[in-house]
C-alpha cells in the first residue's frame, strides 16, 4: 500500500512539473515510424477518398450494359442540341415534329404496319433500292 501511494505521489509531481501543457500525439505507420503527423494524415485521406471514387466509378460503370451507356451518350447529345436551339420551340419546328412522329404508341391502330415498313426501309434504301452495307 505505502509502495502504491509512493508511486501515485511521484505520479502527481510528474503532473505537476509538465503543467497544463499536453505532449503532441505522435502517429506511427504500420512498420513503427514516426509520421509527419498532419502531412502524413492528409496524405493517407487523399488516398483512402481517392479509392473509394475510383471503386464507386468502377462500380458504377459494371454496373451498366453497353445499351444504357449509349442511350446516356444519346440523351447527352440530345442536351447539348438543345442547348444551341432558340428557347422557344415553335409548332412549325422541323426536328419537334419528326421526333413526336417516329415515336410509337402502345395504344395506335398503325403501330404494327409502321413497324413492318420502318423494316423495309431499313432493308430497302430511300430511293427504293437495295442498300448498300455500310462498313465503319
Amino acid at each position: 500500500i505505502k509502495e502504491d501511494r509512493h508511486i501515485r505521489e511521484q505520479q502527481k509531481e510528474a503532473d505537476k512539473s509538465l503543467g497544463d501543457k499536453q505532449e503532441e500525439t505522435i502517429y506511427r505507420d504500420k512498420k513503427g515510424r514516426k509520421l509527419d503527423m498532419l502531412n502524413e494524415f492528409m496524405r493517407q485521406q487523399a488516398i483512402r477518398e481517392g479509392k473509394e471514387v475510383e471503386e464507386k466509378a468502377e462500380q458504377e460503370e459494371w454496373g451498366k450494359g453497353t445499351v444504357q451507356k449509349q442511350e446516356e451518350k444519346a440523351h447527352q447529345e440530345e442536351l447539348a442540341n438543345i442547348a444551341n436551339e432558340p428557347f422557344a420551340r415553335t409548332v412549325n419546328d422541323p426536328k419537334v415534329d419528326a421526333m413526336y412522329r417516329e415515336k410509337i404508341h402502345a395504344d395506335d391502330p398503325m403501330a404494327a404496319y409502321m413497324m413492318k415498313k420502318r423494316e423495309k426501309e431499313g432493308v430497302k434504301g430511300k430511293n427504293g433500292k437495295p442498300a448498300n452495307p455500310f462498313y465503319k
